[in-house]
């Protein structure tokens, strides 16, 4: 997103020092995670009253395994705001990226059991209709490339 107007420009740099800001807070959020899930892990595998000493109970390996997507999905976050803030145009993949990521977080730590069927309706719609878009604006791109095989990526986030 380029611009040669000052206001312009002042605005830009204040919302990319904000994405800076949110990938920051988001990796705290993650190193945080990172620790809570050994925390957890730790405990629940010396928990003997429900599973021998070494072992989870498949309640606590969902728990995990839920945590684990959760931190996962977050780093994807934060590579795709890094992505935004790099590039010096609105990068579209990476913005249909964080609406997948954004779902797929909700989807994994979402209670199937009391969550209504419309609710689950609309969100599979809406990854639906987001890995529709996805998968054409890739489509698109690789018609790009192929029309112009010079161009590398890092000359594209340039301009």
């Amino acid at each position: 997103m380029e611009s040669h107007n000052k206001y312009d420009k002042t605005v830009i740099g204040i919302n990319k020092i904000l994405l800076r800001f949110l990938m920051g807070v988001l990796t705290i959020c993650i190193i945080a995670g990172s620790a809570d899930l050994v925390r957890l892990l730790i405990k629940d595998m010396g928990d003997t009253s429900v599973t021998p000493l070494g072992f989870l109970d498949i309640k606590s390996l969902l728990q995990t395994f839920n945590l684990i997507l959760t931190i996962a999905v977050g780093y994807e976050l934060v590579k795709s705001l890094h992505t935004i803030i790099a590039s010096a145009v609105i990068p579209s993949i990476p913005l249909v990226q964080i609406g997948i990521i954004a779902l797929s977080n909700k989807m994994i730590t979402i209670d199937f059991k009391t969550a209504e069927w419309h609710v689950l309706l609309g969100m599979a719609a809406i990854m639906m209709s987001l890995g529709v878009t996805y998968f054409l604006m890739k489509q698109v791109e690789m018609k790009k490339k192929k029309l112009n095989p010079l161009k590398s990526d890092f000359e594209e986030s340039k301009h």
